[in-house]
C-alpha cells in the first residue's frame, strides 16, 4: 500500500515593531536570521522591478580560524596590517544611506565603471605604512587575493559603524566566528576591521568559487 500526500507550506510573516529613524524609503529584503541570499535572487529582482532600485550588498569572509578565534585577512608577512571581512557596496548604495559622509578628503565613492578598485578604512591605512614602509593614500595598489587593487578612497571606520539600515542594525559585515551560530541580533565588524570594494568586483570573485 502506497499512499501519496500533499503539504501546502504557507510562510508566515514575523511582525516585529523597530523603533529609529529610517534611512530611506524602500523596502530591506534579508534571510533571516543572517543567511546569504542566492545571487539569482537579486538578478530576478533586478530583471522585474523596472521601476525600482534593486541596491545588493555583499560580505566575504577569510577562511574560518581556530575556534574562538575571529578570522582575518591579512596584507603582508609582518601581520600588521588586517581586516576581519570585506563588504561589497554599489555605487547607488550612497543614494540610500548616504554612505559617501564617511570619506576622507580627497577620497571617492565607487562609479559604475569601477572594478579593481577599493575603500579601505584609515586604521587600515596606517597599518599598511607600518607594514611595507611606504605612505598609503588614494591613488595606491592594495593586493587583495592576487588581485591588485587602487584605492580610490579612505573612510573613517567610525562613521561607517554608526550608519543603520531599516531594521537599525549597522551595514557592516556580521561577526563569524567559528563554532558560534547567527543569532537574530548577532554583532557587527566595527567600521575599523572593514575594508569596501564594488560588488561588480563581489560577483567576479563569487563566480570564480
Amino acid at each position: 500500500l502506497i499512499t501519496f500526500t500533499s503539504i501546502a507550506l504557507t510562510p508566515s510573516p514575523l511582525r516585529e515593531r523597530i523603533s529609529g529613524e529610517a534611512a530611506y524609503q524602500g523596502m530591506l529584503l534579508r534571510k533571516f536570521p543572517w543567511s546569504s541570499i542566492p545571487e539569482y535572487f537579486y538578478q530576478q529582482l533586478r530583471s522585474q522591478l523596472h521601476d525600482a532600485d534593486v541596491i545588493p550588498r555583499g560580505w566575504i569572509y577569510p577562511p574560518p580560524p581556530l575556534a574562538g578565534a575571529e578570522s582575518q585577512i591579512f596584507f603582508g608577512s609582518k601581520q600588521i596590517a588586517s581586516v576581519t571581512a570585506v563588504l561589497a557596496l554599489s555605487p547607488k548604495e550612497t543614494e540610500v544611506t548616504d554612505v559617501s559622509r564617511i570619506l576622507l578628503p580627497g577620497s571617492r565613492w565607487f562609479i559604475n565603471e569601477d572594478l579593481f578598485v577599493c575603500i579601505i578604512n584609515k586604521r587600515l591605512a596606517d597599518a599598511l605604512e607600518s607594514e611595507f614602509g611606504t605612505p598609503v593614500k588614494v591613488g595606491s595598489t592594495l593586493p587583495l587575493w592576487g588581485i591588485n587593487l587602487t584605492i580610490t578612497g579612505i573612510f573613517d571606520g567610525s562613521y561607517l559603524s554608526s550608519i543603520l539600515d531599516l531594521d537599525q542594525e549597522p551595514i557592516t559585515p556580521v561577526r563569524r566566528q567559528t563554532g558560534v551560530a547567527f543569532t537574530t541580533t548577532p554583532p557587527h565588524s566595527g567600521g575599523d576591521v572593514v575594508m569596501i570594494i564594488p560588488y561588480r568586483l563581489f560577483e567576479m570573485l563569487n563566480l570564480q568559487t
